[in-house]
């Protein structure tokens, strides 16, 4: 049997693409303190859902992790007490690909507040 060893970096990296988000926690990178939140998000495009499976910080986490390191996303934030996702994108990016996301995570979005009692 063949033995070989590969960086720490590697070795997340491979984690992260295998599926296994909670195991590679290395944050996305942010924008400079320079730049206020608002001129970040001044020229994105915001899509707001609602979601299941969005109870803990963990779940919380991982997702906006998820999320940020994603190309072409600017910015996720998730709102715990609401059950929210809220995305930042650029102008060009459609929303399927942000649904994508959301599946891709195991996420269903719940299109009526109505039904959030069936989730939670």
């Amino acid at each position: 049997m063949k033995k070989f060893t590969v960086s720490t970096g590697v070795f997340i990296t491979l984690l992260s693409f295998s599926g296994f988000s909670s195991f590679a926690q290395t944050p996305a990178p942010s924008a400079p303190s320079s730049i206020p939140a608002v001129a970040k998000h001044a020229d994105a495009n915001r899509f707001e859902y609602i979601i299941s499976g969005l109870s803990t910080a963990t779940e919380a986490t991982d997702l906006v992790t998820l999320f940020k390191g994603r190309p072409g996303i600017i910015d996720a934030v998730t709102d715990l007490s609401n059950h929210t996702v809220t995305v930042y994108a650029p102008a060009n990016m459609p929303e399927t690909d942000i649904r994508e996301i959301l599946k891709f995570a195991g996420k269903t979005i719940i299109r009526d507040p109505k039904e959030i009692t069936k989730f939670y």
